[in-house]
């Protein structure tokens, strides 16, 4: 879970600040998520849950994205 906040951390301090996420970040995200060793397993909808949780508390909303991996890790992974 540790290396699966650190890797989110990276792609969102990277992301646009726009209006609302484009598709293309959220397939971005879910590939990454994908590449975690401890996501195997974990049904897809959970991780397009998180992505989408996560892109529109930091990108659209413009919230911390630590707190924002967090708070979508609790609520999509749990």
């Amino acid at each position: 879970m540790k290396y699966l906040l650190i890797f989110l951390l990276i792609v969102f301090a990277l992301a646009d600040a726009t209006s609302a996420y484009p598709e293309s970040q959220f397939n971005e995200c879910i590939v990454g998520v994908k590449r975690n060793p401890i996501i195997l397993g974990v049904p897809e909808t959970s991780i397009q849950n998180f992505c989408d949780c996560a892109l529109t508390l930091i990108v659209d909303q413009g919230k911390d994205d630590k707190e924002s991996g967090i708070e979508c890790t609790s609520k999509s992974f749990s």
